[in-house]
């Protein structure tokens, strides 16, 4: 953990009346801001002052973000920059184009982040239409199979950093493609957004759920490390099938299961890979032995 007195209090130098800066710590607080940033967040820097770029920032923004800040840490200098949105004082959100920088102390180990941030000049619409098409599966809403594989990475590097599990869980659809087969690519692809608003309704607000491809999906189990938790929600995302799905062509519901397998960090895995291919493995062996949600 950085200590507060070791980071510096002197804002870098910029001649941009438009550029707002932060020093950031480690853990996200935002420790010294700029004049500039006041006008960008429509509030006082007081209301600012040891939040988080986390309270801050969209969620869905976040994600990349914290993609870009695990992997700095890691790495230990550089630099990254992204387009993003903040959170501003009445609500809404401001599309901003941000550059952080991982800076030293006199010893040369990393210290702090610089952040500079400035509003972009891309329209607004412009910028939501081409970041969902970049993050998310069109067809269920959920994060895309890049997305959330990157989310795996990233949980990897959390918890190596500061000792956290967290638990994955992958799952395919039992049935599905006799579904397709019979009754259309339509009727299969409804079936699909009503199996992804149920998981999405059975996780809590930290938990991240991707489509993989097809009919297989996986679920981040973020800070749910321990087995006990990790049963808990494999139950929780079990019960999304108990209940058959409403008719998807006249006359039917659908009664459809789901195999499911599940990886916890570190014990099962210290790699994204082996998490991966641990969860796979679990979720393959209950679709072999004939278990379904």
């Amino acid at each position: 953990m950085t200590r507060i007195a070791e980071i510096p209090t002197i804002l870098p130098a910029h001649d941009d009346d438009r550029t707002g800066i932060a020093i950031v710590s480690f853990e996200g607080r935002l420790l010294e801001l700029s004049p500039e940033i006041a006008p960008i967040f429509q509030t006082d820097l007081s209301a600012l002052r040891n939040l988080t770029f986390h309270e801050l920032s969209h969620p869905d923004d976040l994600l990349r973000d914290e993609v870009l800040f695990e992997k700095l840490l890691e790495e230990g200098t550089g630099s990254y920059s992204m387009l993003k949105r903040y959170r501003r004082a009445r609500g809404d959100y401001i599309w901003t184009e941000l550059d952080v920088t991982l800076m030293c102390d006199t010893r040369g180990a990393p210290s702090h982040f610089v952040s500079r941030i400035r509003p972009t000049d891309i329209r607004d619409e412009t910028l939501d239409t081409l970041h969902d098409r970049v993050t998310h599966d069109p067809l269920t809403r959920l994060l895309n199979r890049t997305m959330i594989l990157e989310q795996v990475a990233t949980a990897v590097r959390r918890g190596q950093r500061l000792g956290q599990g967290f638990g994955l869980i992958m799952l395919d659809l039992n049935g599905f493609k006799a579904i397709n087969d019979s009754h259309g690519h339509e009727a299969g692809d409804l079936l699909l957004a009503r199996v992804a608003q149920r998981l999405r309704a059975a996780l809590d607000t930290p938990d991240l759920i991707g489509r993989l491809g097809g009919d297989e999906f996986a679920v981040i189990l973020r800070g749910t490390g321990d087995e006990q938790a990790l049963r808990h929600r494999q139950r929780q995302i079990a019960a999304c099938f108990e209940q058959p799905f409403t008719p998807l062509y006249p006359g039917h519901a659908v009664d459809l299961g789901a195999s499911i397998g599940a990886a916890s960090y570190p014990r099962d895995g210290a790699t994204p890979s082996e998490l991966l291919r641990h969860a796979d493995q679990a979720m393959y062996d209950c679709k072999r032995a004939g278990r379904s949600a």
